[in-house]
């Protein structure tokens, strides 16, 4: 809470040091918080002038901007996700209130009740195990993919999941068996992707025939994804239930839902479930 000490040690730090990423980063953050784009903005080019091409200061450059990027690079995912593995869970949960994988679970939950008991399940995104805690009585078998590393370190120690992988979801998918799993999960997973069609379509190969896909997003309200001055990207309702038309899943259902406290309000967004067309 002490912003303006903070800003000032950042800049200090800078002036001793230009070459330094960390306050060129966390000076843009505050920038940001403020609405402050343009400041924002000079602080992650800063940062780029001495580090060409470092991907964490380029995708929030292209936020600070408004460029609308497909995705984030996974060299911005994983650096940021090591960094946050130790308190992660801890501030997601109790300072953010954030309920999203007990919202998803709710979602599988009943026709999952109706498979063999060991039915697979994938969790995409699985951070430190949120989603496999949350499932973790239901009687299925988990699997996991994160990109990084520490995080997977958290979600092994919870002993929930059978198989951990760690890797980009994209290149993980197109590595499974097709139809192997009966539900796919992604709690606040698709935020750090624009175009969803790849993941969509990998997504349905690797769904049995009745199987479910359930997943969060940030919502916005005209166009098809875009990405925030976040870091974060939202998306329409309309551009996912395009994205269902097209890889061959059927929309069951939407509803709104807060995915987390976010300073002084929620980020608002949707909860989806689709399904594979066909017979488990």
């Amino acid at each position: 809470g002490r912003i303006p000490a903070a800003e000032a040690a950042y800049q200090e730090a800078v002036r001793n040091d230009p070459a330094l990423i960390e306050p060129r980063i966390n000076l843009g953050r505050l920038a940001e918080a403020r609405g402050d784009l343009s400041r924002a903005a000079a602080s992650y080019g800063a940062g780029l002038e001495h580090h060409p091409g470092n991907p964490m200061l380029a995708h929030l450059l292209a936020a600070a901007r408004n460029e609308n990027t497909t995705r984030a690079p996974a060299g911005y995912v994983a650096p940021l996700f090591d960094a946050q593995a130790r308190v992660f869970e801890r501030h997601l949960v109790e300072d953010l209130d954030y309920r999203v994988p007990d919202l998803l679970a709710a979602l599988v939950r009943p026709a999952l009740a109706e498979r063999p008991p060991g039915a697979p399940v994938l969790d995409l995104g699985c951070g430190t195990g949120l989603m496999g805690a949350a499932l973790a009585d239901a009687g299925v078998r988990m699997d996991g993919i994160d990109i990084s590393p520490r995080m997977l370190e958290r979600a092994g120690a919870r002993d929930v999941y059978a198989q951990l992988m760690q890797g980009d979801i994209p290149e993980v998918l197109a590595t499974l068996d097709a139809a192997r799993y009966a539900a796919v999960l992604a709690a606040d997973t698709f935020i750090y992707f624009g175009d969803l069609v790849e993941l969509f379509q990998r997504v349905a190969r690797v769904l049995s025939p009745g199987g479910l896909f359930a997943f969060s997003v940030e919502g916005l309200r005209e166009g098809r994804w875009r990405l925030q001055p976040t870091g974060r990207y939202a998306h329409t309702q309309d551009y996912l239930q395009a994205m269902a038309r097209a890889t061959g899943l059927a929309w069951r259902s939407a509803g709104p839902a807060r995915i987390r406290r976010e300073r002084q309000s929620y980020i608002e967004g949707f909860v989806v479930l689709l399904g594979k067309p066909g017979t488990g």
